[in-house]
């Protein structure tokens, strides 16, 4: 209601002069002390403005108009007005009347255009698009058949990918963000790009000409744009990974000279690959001393209006001299455009046990960072803080910190290894590409001769874009490995033949251990000789007292014995008895037959039986009833088995 009174009652809320007086106005009311609805330097979003405004129309206190105007180039625009219950209509004609002059912009007559010879470049930059994902380049050319199928460590696919050119296959790996950003020297782990940005801040108090944007060398202030115009590019790459490869900034950063050139020297185009000053960078920026915020290293400040500023400097270029706290509500990383611009870095810090705990750690001492070399000292201490489990028990045991209430919880990657690791991370594509390299033979390319291992290194690198040194300490690991594993394999069959060997003396022993035992217990139940027809019996049984082992005892087998014995015994009685019974008679005298008759003709034969005998034919049809009260029965079927039993 305020900015409509300001406005003479009537005001165009679809344009963006509306939303800049409403940021003018909280920042008004802020600094007069009066409460607002927001705080400072919000923007308020059309969805909120327009329920606002119809609330109050639904109240009677505004009204609200939808008109169109024309734009220069004859097309017609929205426009929304909100104007107070008593403005008259004549007045909002005249307002839409200046309104739509205003959007004609006054253009120039053609005498009073300067020609220029040299090219100029107009607008924002071109815009960075993010390249495709990994393997994309083969999902487009060969979709395949299974559309579920995994692109992501496809091991099929990346054999595919491995049979293109050496450029392609650059390509591709290029579109990975990781093997981009490590292309141009970034720093994978979270912790150690807080740590660079920090020691490069200490560098620049230290100088002896410092850029211009450090507000401050003896009260430590500098201005974020310091981030991101005066540092040097390779120390600025390894803190914002570029978006896209461009070989021009490949090129400068290859060259010694060349890479510690500022951000603000370098050509547009280069510029505008690594999005020199615009949001992205900026909440790049603003991540890392947040982190550092809640390590206690830095402080975020305005610039002061009161009478007694908390820090006061002497003047350098256009910057503030007084300056207060900022408060840290109201914005975030993600809204640079309301967040601080100075900053205040301070000579000692705390250091924290965050290896003992994520919300609550305990207060271990305080560190200096007012040098450079002290700074070091300081992140040494801080990262065995956070990763080392077992010396921060020791320094805890030894009772000179107190557990105190921490100000913030700290991040959960300060306390992983890998944001500590300043190695180059090798991806998945990469491995498997240099795995790719080595033959079935476990045959590195360290191991050809001085020229094809340069070339095939050389070729190597340019491919996956990976340093020398990780290249060659991949191969020599995988060799090792390699080794290792063949030695396993070695071991594991000598091994195994050791113990085969081992286990046919161990049963050979067991066997004549058993034999023994077997000549003990036949002995003590038969001390004679075995007759031949028990041998067989007791043969049966030793070979089963040799397949069950100390199973069963000897008094078990002693039976066995006896009982076999005892069979024989009786089998030869029944033998013996047999034997005494009477030889059968001589066989009788076969009869000759008698002589064979003459055989007789079949025609007298025939004549022999007689005529033919005539037999009744029994008549099988069935008379019906003349009466219809015939009763069903039961159906005799008869077969087979009836005419035989007939």
């Amino acid at each position: 209601m305020r900015l409509l009174e300001k406005a003479g009652g009537i005001i165009a809320v679809h344009s963006k002069e509306f939303y800049e007086s409403h940021i003018n106005l909280l920042e008004e009311l802020s600094q007069a002390g009066e409460p607002t609805s927001a705080p400072v330097g919000t923007k308020t979003d059309k969805r909120t403005m327009v329920s606002t405004f119809s609330t109050l129309e639904n109240k009677g206190r505004v009204k609200q108009l939808k008109s169109s105007i024309l734009t220069p180039a004859g097309l017609s625009r929205q426009a929304s007005l909100v104007y107070l219950p008593d403005v008259h209509e004549a007045r909002l004609n005249v307002f839409l009347l200046e309104l739509g002059r205003a959007a004609h912009p006054h253009l120039p007559q053609l005498d009073s255009f300067v020609k220029i010879d040299e090219q100029l470049e107009f607008g924002a930059g071109p815009s960075v698009s993010r390249g495709i994902l990994p393997l994309q380049l083969l999902q487009m050319e060969e979709a395949g058949h299974d559309e579920k199928e995994r692109w992501s460590k496809n091991i099929r696919r990346a054999k595919q990918l491995f049979t293109h050119d050496d450029s392609t296959i650059r390509d591709v790996f290029l579109t990975e963000k990781s093997t981009l950003a490590q292309s141009y020297g970034f720093i994978i782990g979270k912790a150690l790009r807080s740590r660079q940005l920090h020691l490069s801040v200490l560098e620049a108090f230290e100088s002896c000409a410092p850029p211009p944007n450090v507000v401050s060398k003896e009260k430590r202030i500098v201005e974020i744009s310091f981030f991101l115009y005066d540092l040097p590019v390779d120390l600025y790459c390894s803190l914002v990974a570029p978006l896209n490869h461009d070989e021009k900034l490949s090129a400068l950063l290859a060259n010694d000279g060349s890479r510690k050139t500022p951000m603000r020297d370098l050509p547009m185009t280069v510029q505008n690959v690594l999005q020199v000053g615009r949001s992205r960078a900026r909440t790049r920026f603003l991540d890392m001393l947040e982190v550092l915020r809640a390590l206690d290293l830095v402080t975020p400040l305005q610039p002061s209006k009161l009478s007694a500023p908390l820090i006061t400097c002497s003047p350098h270029d256009q910057h503030p001299t007084e300056f207060d706290v900022a408060p840290l509500e109201g914005w975030t990383i993600n809204t640079p455009a309301v967040a601080p611009s100075y900053w205040l870095f301070h000579d000692s810090a705390p250091i924290y046990l965050w290896a003992r705990s994520e919300t609550d750690p305990p207060l271990w001492k305080n560190g200096s960072v007012s040098r450079h070399q002290d700074s070091i000292e300081y992140w040494k201490d801080l990262q065995k803080a956070c990763t080392d489990s077992e010396a921060s028990v020791e320094i805890f045991a030894e009772g000179r910190p107190e557990i105190l209430e921490s100000k913030v919880g700290m991040a959960r990657s300060f306390r992983r290894v890998v944001s500590w690791k300043s190695e180059y991370c090798l991806t998945w594509h990469q491995t498997q590409y240099l795995k790719h390299s080595v033959d079935s033979s476990v045959t590195t390319p360290l191991d050809l001769d001085a020229t094809e291992k340069e070339a095939q290194v050389t070729r190597i690198g340019w491919v996956t874009t990976a340093p020398r040194d990780v290249i060659e300490g991949f191969f020599v690991s995988h060799r090792e490995k390699s080794t290792k594993t063949v030695e396993k394999v070695k071991k594991r069959k000598k091994r195994s033949k050791e113990v085969r060997i081992s286990l046919a003396k161990k049963s050979e022993a067991a066997r004549l251990q058993r034999e023994c035992e077997w000549s003990a217990l036949l002995t003590r139940c038969h001390p004679d000789n075995i007759p031949p027809p028990a041998a067989v019996r007791i043969e049966r049984i030793h070979k089963q007292f040799l397949q069950a082992g100390p199973i069963k005892g000897a008094d078990h087998w002693e039976k066995e014995i006896e009982a076999a014995l005892h069979e024989t015994d009786l089998a030869g009685m029944k033998s013996l008895k047999l034997s005494r019974q009477p030889l059968p008679g001589p066989s009788p005298v076969p009869i000759a037959p008698p002589a064979s008759q003459p055989e007789l003709a079949i025609d007298k034969l025939i004549e022999m039986q007689g005529p033919p005998i005539n037999h009744d034919v029994y008549n099988r049809k069935r008379k019906r009833k003349e009466d219809g009260n015939r009763k069903s029965c039961y159906n005799f079927h008869s077969g087979n088995n009836y005419r035989l039993l007939t």
